[in-house]
């Protein structure tokens, strides 16, 4: 029949914007319970002008980020974030990425799921279930 790659199906189910998800997806070291889906850039063009020290990009650096659960293991993004120069304070901050929750080790769609959890179960629980402190 008419089969999806599974490079489609992953690149749907991690639509995040400006990152597109690499084709392979790995487990944790030392924790078969998580796997761990790498996301890259769409856009190089920043990335280069970090590279040539232009105005505005300071540096970068590898972030973990959880998100919604699937088939039974723990889903965590790694995906490089980037420090920027602020134009009002003058200071230098990590880049805000729509799609990540006030607290950045945690998706939007995460917290909310954690949220809608709590409402119907006690905290405790709901922390034991998914495995946070």
């Amino acid at each position: 029949g008419n089969r999806t790659k599974p490079k489609r199906r992953l690149s749907e189910a991690y639509k995040y914007p400006g990152f597109r998800p690499r084709a392979t997806i790995r487990e944790a070291a030392g924790d078969g319970g998580t796997l761990i889906v790498s996301l890259d850039w769409r856009s190089k063009k920043s990335l280069r002008q970090l590279r040539r020290g232009l105005p505005g990009l300071d540096d970068s650096g590898q972030r973990r980020v959880r998100d919604l659960s699937c088939g039974g293991y723990r889903i965590v993004l790694e995906l490089e974030t980037r420090r920027v120069n602020c134009r009002r304070c003058g200071g230098v901050k990590l880049e805000r990425l729509d799609f990540l929750a006030d607290n950045p080790r945690y998706t939007e769609r995460f917290a909310m799921d954690v949220g809608r959890r709590c409402s119907r179960a006690s905290v405790r629980d709901v922390a034991r279930e998914l495995g946070l402190h």
